[in-house]
């Protein structure tokens, strides 16, 4: 007797799962009708806003190309740019607030990384205590300020600098 009453269980548990089943299976095709006509609803209402300029929620809108292309620049040379596009002095936080501005997310420790490697390679040079300038290597490894406003205190002179460059002396000392 407990052996057909424990069949009689199990016949009646196995019709009931396929029950839930079939009706699991309704419910799955149903519910993928449904998710294919909010798709096509979708679709036409994203057409209807692109048509008529209306912002489409949750869609970013294109970055400007200035944005873009100063973010494909890798670290460094967006410093370096940040510096020669300044024309006077600045500090790692202005360098940083200069890159935000642009779209950039660099940090205060990622420009200072940066300013190192260009001072590294003779691209830039503190000119004062946190105070930043671009440099120019030219013709003969001469490294030359940017901007006339970049000379380190106690360097070379502009004149200095032009009698580097043309290999003598520009101006003869006048005598007395």
């Amino acid at each position: 007797m407990q052996i057909t009453q424990a069949l009689a269980q199990a016949q009646a548990r196995v019709a009931d799962l396929q029950r839930q089943s079939r009706a699991a299976r309704e419910h799955w095709i149903q519910l993928e009708v449904e998710v294919k006509e909010a798709q096509e609803e979708e679709e036409v209402l994203r057409r209807i806003a692109e048509r008529n300029a209306i912002p489409i929620p949750g869609k970013q809108p294109p970055l400007p190309n200035e944005i873009e292309e100063w973010q494909r620049l890798d670290r460094t040379t967006a410093v370096e740019r940040t510096l020669r596009s300044a024309g006077v002095p600045l500090t790692p936080k202005q360098i940083t607030q200069a890159l935000h501005d642009n779209g950039r997310d660099d940090d205060y420790h990622a420009v200072s990384a940066a300013l190192a490697h260009l001072k590294k390679a003779k691209r830039a040079h503190q000119q004062e205590r946190g105070q930043w300038v671009i440099w120019t290597v030219r013709e003969g490894g001469i490294a030359v300020p940017d901007h006339p406003k970049s000379l380190p205190p106690g360097g070379p002179t502009g004149m200095e600098l032009i009698e580097r460059q043309l290999g003598g002396t520009v101006i003869e000392a006048i005598d007395e």
